[in-house]
């Protein structure tokens, strides 16, 4: 027992001619494979899973900060630091916050939280400024410890660990007794059946296996015994087929006859042209339909070139060919005066090493020649029609793939039509990103307004540019979708003079000041604002020029319109920014 362990332990280490072990060296190679498998899955879905566990912890960190900040603007606002203190201390009660700071829109620190002895050398750190109505109030800072989360990444990482060292182990096991199982022990019952073929027993029979591999190699063994007493009867055999043989060839002989007579019905039936040639370009034989394609009959024809029948062109290109089959289209003017069209594919056969012949089918496809050219100078038509249009044009396929784009696009973005063709999505990463939906929708289908989506996008030389969005979807004449048709045309001068005119129509044309639609405007704001709120007090102050109009009768209309405007620039440097300043109308203000 002891000499059997120690053959075993030398030759599994040491590796010499004939001593190394096929199920060994396997069983230690599927344990090496499958760890490494068991071993990368196993990283993988730490590393997952601690990502997952990270962005978890960032997306409470930001919901945290969402919330809180929903929680203290009216506090703040309304000064109500009794409700701010109760708000920041229920938050604080969760362990998870180490830091909590609130100051005002002066620096003014309104509240702070520092959990003592958290010593967190990385925290999520949160920074939140707070606005009403674009007016900022103050700014939140909040820390939140990460103890949790290196906590459950260290039990994860022990976990994984565990796992994948007994899925090693139990790997190893299960494959030496497989091994045991399917290998070794069959190889050692085969071992012993040729052991005694070897000594002369011919009489034995592979016959006990049940796997399908090794039970061939026995019957391969049973086959010598056998071989001797079978020639007799595998000559019988041989002398069978090959009477069977002269049989089928007399078949064969008797099918040929056949075929060629199938074929001759053919040739002479069928609509194509049909014609044989030998290697001077000699016409041999022709069909029906080939002579009506010409305008010629069939003893016209035989015996003559090709050259003759079909023009020179043909003929060349019949001598420049070497290869077994070639095919080439022909125009050429017939007997009947008419130009025709032909495809012809023709195939060289071989009859001996110095007779060769070629077999041609010719096709009349002058119908199609003209469907083609006017089908061409349809699309150019078309094609000149969208290329030279003044908006950017654009159609995406049902697929989401883009079809086509205008090459107008490159005059809106300045990117090339090449850039767009890779997805709509290069559209949508050029536009403002709210105005983004607008996009999605449309590319969705649903288009809000006939009159078209007003949207903004960046050039790619970073201007500005609006542009308006319509649309509507593509269907064949049998109804099948063939995708969306959109248009973006380009309104940035109207948005301009837009807004040009609605601060004509706010401010005075003189002086820049609100005119008295916008100073109405802001003093009933001011009411609603002191309606809702206690303690809020605005002041409404009526001036005007005293001996204005002497001014402009005695020094002129252009000194008074510079008094005004000097008045105005005046009354703009004593007042704060969120006050208004407006010309109620003549020396008004």
């Amino acid at each position: 027992m002891s000499e059997n362990k120690a053959d075993t332990k030398r030759s599994f280490f040491i590796f010499r001619k004939g001593e190394r072990s096929i199920s060994r060296d396997l069983s230690a190679c599927l344990v090496f494979a499958l760890a490494i498998i068991i071993g990368l899955v196993t990283a993988y879905e730490y590393f997952g899973r601690s990502k997952m566990l990270r962005q978890e912890f960032e997306d409470k960190a930001d919901n945290y900060i969402e919330q809180l900040a929903k929680s203290v603007t009216f506090p703040i606002w309304n000064f109500d630091m009794g409700s701010l203190k109760h708000v920041c201390s229920a938050y604080t009660q969760n362990e998870q916050f180490s830091k909590l700071k609130i100051v005002d829109m002066n620096g003014e620190v309104l509240f702070n939280f520092v959990r003592p002895g958290d010593d967190d050398n990385n925290p999520i750190v949160r920074v939140r400024d707070l606005y009403i109505s674009k007016e900022k109030i103050g700014t939140i800072r909040m820390e939140l410890s990460s103890r949790i989360y290196r906590r459950n990444l260290d039990w994860i990482l022990f976990v994984s660990s565990l796992t994948f060292l007994t899925s090693v182990a139990v790997i190893y096991i299960i494959t030496g007794f497989l091994m045991d199982y399917f290998i070794r022990n069959p190889i050692a019952r085969l071992r012993k059946g040729m052991d005694k073929v070897a000594m002369g027993d011919f009489s034995y029979r592979f016959d006990e296996f049940q796997y399908i591999e090794l039970l061939e190699i026995g019957l391969r063994f049973n086959r010598m015994t056998e071989e001797i007493a079978s020639r007799e009867s595998r000559l019988e055999e041989v002398n069978k087929a090959l009477q069977g043989e002269v049989h089928m060839r007399e078949k064969a002989a008797q099918s040929l006859v056949k075929s060629e007579k199938r074929y001759r019905a053919l040739v002479e039936t069928t609509a194509e042209g049909f014609f044989m040639i030998d290697e001077s370009f000699t016409i041999l034989d022709v069909n029906p339909a080939f002579c009506t394609m010409i305008g010629l009959n069939r003893e016209e024809m035989l015996g003559g070139g090709v050259g003759v029948i079909l023009g020179d062109v043909a003929a060349e290109r019949f001598r420049n060919n070497d290869g077994h089959v070639h095919k080439f289209e022909l125009s050429f003017m017939n007997s009947n005066g008419r130009e025709v069209d032909i495809f012809i594919n023709a195939t060289n056969l071989f009859e001996s090493d110095n007779v060769k012949l070629t077999f041609a089918f010719v096709t009349d496809v002058s119908s199609y020649k003209m469907m083609e050219k006017a089908l061409r100078a349809s699309e150019e038509e078309y094609r000149t029609i969208a290329e030279y249009t003044f908006d950017w044009e654009m159609w995406i396929g049902p697929t989401g793939s883009v079809k086509y784009v205008s090459p107008s696009c490159e005059r809106i973005s300045g990117y090339p039509k090449a850039y767009f063709m890779e997805g709509p999505v290069r559209v949508e990463h050029i536009l403002h990103k709210n105005d983004r939906d607008s996009w999605l929708q449309a590319l969705r289908g649903s288009f809000p307004s006939p009159d078209g989506a007003d949207m903004r996008l960046f050039r790619r030389d970073g201007l500005l540019r609006w542009v308006s969005l319509t649309g509507h979807q593509v269907f064949a004449d049998d109804g099948t979708a063939l995708g969306l048709r959109l248009s973006l045309r380009d309104i940035t001068k109207r948005k301009f003079m837009e807004k040009q005119l609605q601060y004509e129509a706010l401010h005075d044309p003189l002086t820049g000041l609100a005119n008295r639609t916008l100073c109405c405007d802001r003093i009933l704001q001011a009411v609603e604002r002191s309606r809702r709120r206690e303690n809020y007090y605005f002041a409404v102050v009526f001036m005007d020029l005293d001996r204005f109009k002497i001014v402009n009768d005695s020094l002129g209309h252009n000194i008074g319109d510079k008094l005004l405007v000097e008045v105005s620039k005046r009354l703009l440097k004593t007042i704060r920014e969120l006050d208004t300043v407006s010309r109620f109308g003549g020396d008004e203000f």
